[in-house]
């Protein structure tokens, strides 16, 4: 714990919010590629033959739906955060 606050303790003001952005950019990435990974499977169990798996696609469509626009609004608004920041200071 004390390493943690003399890090963040010794960083500039400016380099908290930067680190803080690239963290929700990373976040925005990985979750993207879990929606991508999840229409495969939504694809696989549409073409597959029990009817079971086919009832869980509406819940699963609507987890698609959240994870890609949740995770491209956070990688296009923090893109241009970190751009913003880096051209002012």
């Amino acid at each position: 714990m004390n390493t943690i606050y003399s890090l963040l303790r010794g960083m500039k003001f400016i380099q908290k919010p930067q680190i803080w952005a690239k963290g929700d950019l990373l976040q925005g990435k990985i979750m993207l590629g879990v929606s991508i990974v999840l229409l495969l499977v939504s694809i696989a169990i549409f073409r597959g033959e029990s009817e079971v798996l086919c009832g869980g696609l509406i819940p699963l469509g609507l987890t698609l739906v959240v994870l890609m626009g949740y995770s491209t609004y956070v990688m296009s608004s923090r893109q241009i955060y970190i751009q913003e920041m880096t051209s002012r200071y």
